[in-house]
């Protein structure tokens, strides 16, 4: 069996990577949109695992939706699974999300 390492190089970008993810579900739960959205390039391909295809979309539209939407609700978002792949100077990254969420009490 071939053994595959990988560089301290890339263990600290997949580290920083995961440090991303962790902190798009944070920043989502403390209502921080401003730090949000600074998480995110330009444009980014977003996909719900299979509820409808995936999409290259601008960062503010999911803002906008986010704002909106947990307006008044508080959620805790959970990264499982995270897999990061660095391929040079590209990386891809995938997890899974569960986002739980009950209404605010006034």
């Amino acid at each position: 069996m071939r053994r595959s390492f990988i560089s301290t190089a890339d263990v600290v970008d997949i580290l920083s990577i995961q440090r991303v993810l962790s902190r798009v579900g944070s920043y989502a739960d403390q209502k921080r949109w401003e730090d949000h959205r600074q998480l995110f390039s330009d444009e980014v391909v977003i996909d719900f695992g299979g509820v409808k295809p995936s999409q290259i979309i601008s960062s503010d539209n999911p803002m906008k939706w986010n704002k909106e939407s947990y307006k008044g609700v508080k959620t805790q978002h959970t990264f499982t699974n995270q897999d990061v792949e660095i391929m040079g100077d590209t990386a891809t990254a995938t997890s899974i999300c569960a986002t739980y969420a009950a209404a605010s009490r006034a």
